[in-house]
């Protein structure tokens, strides 16, 4: 599965609104998988479900109301993601609660408090809105690249000055070089870094040539 993956848990009835969210989220460069809607033909669906949600970055719980009786949401799914957190530092940030329509989160305990405890987001009540405050909780997706590069300009008296401004950014490795191709003359690189992880080196350069 690729890097900070999104596990989305619904039920069948949810699926439309799910559709919906998945392509919001898919359109911001995030990989999204949808429970049961993920696991290919063949394959044996509790192992798939384990270790997409074993992997996920983030793992999205949608709820909604159920006519004359509690809220609605995949009961299996969520066995599993309790698993998970109880496993996780009480300040991780990994299960979020979503509600398609106005319900109450059932009282479940997390091992670390329960579930209704946790603040969700209501897509039900301000679509818009809401999707912004998910995109913001959610881990940026993993590119290897700066989220937005300038690329490199002449300034007066021969140098060369490459500006990069990046908010978030995860991957294996990462290099920023600035290379200029006239000899004799200098380049210039300025980053203005916010957050980044990487796994393996970082490397600003600058190259004359």
């Amino acid at each position: 599965m690729p890097e900070l993956s999104i596990f989305v848990s619904h039920t069948r009835e949810q699926t439309a609104t799910v559709r919906r969210l998945a392509a919001e989220l898919t359109s911001r460069g995030f990989s999204i998988a949808i429970n049961r809607l993920s696991v290919p033909p063949g394959k044996r669906v509790q192992p798939a479900l384990e270790r997409s949600m074993a992997e996920a970055a983030r793992c999205i719980v949608c709820f909604s109301a159920k006519p004359g009786g509690p809220a609605e949401y995949d009961a299996a799914d969520l066995v599993l993601a309790n698993e998970r957190m109880r496993a996780k530092p009480e300040d991780t940030s990994w299960l979020i609660p979503v509600t398609l329509t106005a319900c109450e989160l059932p009282a479940i305990d997390f091992g670390n408090g329960l579930l209704k405890g946790l603040p969700a987001i209501e897509l039900h009540a301000d679509w818009d809105g809401e999707i912004e405050k998910l995109i913001a909780a959610l881990p940026r997706p993993a590119t290897g690249l700066p989220a937005e590069t300038v690329p490199s300009t002449p300034l007066p008296g021969g140098h060369s000055e490459m500006s990069t401004q990046i908010r978030t950014a995860q991957g294996k490795e990462f290099t920023f070089t600035n290379v200029h191709g006239a000899a004799g003359t200098n380049a210039t690189s300025r980053h203005e870094i916010d957050s980044l992880t990487s796994d393996g080196p970082v490397n600003f350069t600058n190259v004359k040539r």
